[in-house]
């Protein structure tokens, strides 16, 4: 199926457009013809008819009910000024469609009319609409929490984050990379082959913009029980407790209102069983960092960390990171 992104906006008007051509048309169909020098609610009583609608089945004739795909519902949402009879309306539409259509996956996004205008103007000029995220780390360095009584380097430092976006088979990902000979004061050579110039990519994501984006980084120095971090990670990801959060966090997204909260909560878990893999001790730990961003009020964080200066400082670490969507 194809994918539709429809806003609330357009929906009105073209009920409200049809109402109008139904109102105008009304004398040369209805029989007999509306008298509208008698117009008045007893009038309309006494005309009106009834019909009963199967409204799956007529449904069903434009979009067959067992077709599978994903629907993006752009709509005018409903605020603190709005009577709870448009909640209620909205509630029930939406679980009406899960019942009616329970292969396709809805994600409905309640925007302000403001808000609703612009994205319909960016899909409009030229389709731009944001549909890939990436997240690098640009810049950690160990400020402190190497160095012995002599000046001597510990066996490493090793980094890891975590992302939890609620989507896809892999809701929760995971990347991290081991670096050794690090001194307090050095920068992570964090690119590929240990290039100093370049970045980490801990997160990309193709195909479908998050509503929302959870972000852990852990930096801690290595010692004799921490060895392969690939290990760790794969470890962690086959734990009952790694597809147990995995659930709960694409339930939480995929709501009708995500539950944030649980979805910061599984972030902080899951870097923890992370760590529980390495072995980590308290006092192995250098750096500990989380970001939480939503699509609607926070743009997902998209733009430099820090944005007015290098970095920013972290526990015992100094960190910058940068998220992107195009």
């Amino acid at each position: 199926m194809t994918r539709n992104t429809l806003g609330g906006a357009v929906l009105r008007g073209t009920i409200s457009t049809a109402l109008a051509v139904s109102l105008m048309s009304a004398p040369a169909l209805a029989a007999p013809p509306v008298d509208l020098s008698k117009w008045s609610p007893e009038y309309v009583r006494s005309i009106a008819g009834t019909q009963d609608f199967d409204t799956a089945a007529d449904c069903g004739k434009v979009t067959p009910l067992d077709y599978k795909g994903r629907l993006t519902f752009w709509y005018q949402g409903v605020f603190e000024g709005d009577p709870d009879l448009l909640r209620q309306y909205y509630k029930d539409f939406f679980e009406t469609f899960r019942k009616t259509y329970p292969n396709i996956q809805l994600e409905e996004q309640a925007l302000t009319y403001n808000d609703l205008l612009d994205k319909f103007r960016t899909v409009l000029l030229g389709n731009a609409a944001p549909m890939a995220v990436r997240l690098q780390i640009l810049a950690i360095q160990v400020m402190r929490g190497l160095n012995g009584w002599l000046g001597a380097s510990s066996n490493g430092v090793i980094v890891v984050s975590s992302v939890v976006d609620g989507l896809g088979a892999d809701p929760i990902t995971f990347q991290g990379k081991p670096y050794q000979g690090i001194k307090d004061g050095d920068m992570l050579p964090l690119g590929p082959g240990n290039d100093p110039s370049a970045v980490m990519n801990v997160y990309y994501r193709e195909g479908e913009l998050p509503r929302t984006l959870a972000f852990s980084l852990l930096v801690v120095r290595s010692n004799q029980g921490l060895r392969d971090i690939g290990g760790a990670i794969s470890g962690a990801m086959a734990d009952d407790r790694y597809k147990r959060l995995s659930d709960l966090v694409s339930t939480a997204v995929t709501a009708a209102v995500p539950v944030y909260g649980t979805i910061v909560q599984a972030a902080e878990q899951s870097i923890g069983l992370i760590a529980s893999y390495l072995k980590t001790k308290p006092d192995d730990q250098l750096g500990y960092y989380q970001a939480n961003y939503t699509n609607r009020f926070d743009n997902l964080g998209v733009g430099r960390h820090p944005s007015d200066t290098r970095t920013f400082p972290v526990d015992k670490i100094m960190l910058a990171y940068q998220l992107d969507a195009s």
